[in-house]
């Protein structure tokens, strides 16, 4: 019998990887010199990626990786992005109602 993991104990080590990553981003010159820490982060998240998909829960990988706040976050970017698709080809939908009714 597998043992269940709890997913959500890696969170904390996804936001200092995701914190890394953004640092590394915005000093183009230390990308070439990645931390050993980086570099175990990086392996660790492939690893438990591919575990994941192995136990058929990458998707419940993946929403223990993600916050509330980043969920909202992206959902509202993807919405005013579909909005702004649409009113560009004038196709209103869904998206562009809530982008009208927000300004």
């Amino acid at each position: 019998m597998k043992r269940a993991c709890e997913l959500t104990l890696l969170r904390p080590l996804w936001q200092l990887f995701m914190s890394m990553e953004s640092n590394l981003s915005q000093d183009p010159t230390s990308i070439s010199v990645l931390l050993p820490l980086h570099r175990a982060l990086t392996e660790l998240f492939f690893i438990a990626e591919a575990r994941a998909i192995n136990q058929g829960i990458l998707q419940e990988y993946l929403l223990a990786m993600t916050t509330d706040e980043q969920l909202l976050s992206h959902t509202t970017m993807a919405l005013k992005n579909i909005a702004a698709i649409s009113l560009a080809i004038n196709y209103p939908n869904k998206s562009t109602r809530l982008l009208n009714m927000a300004q």
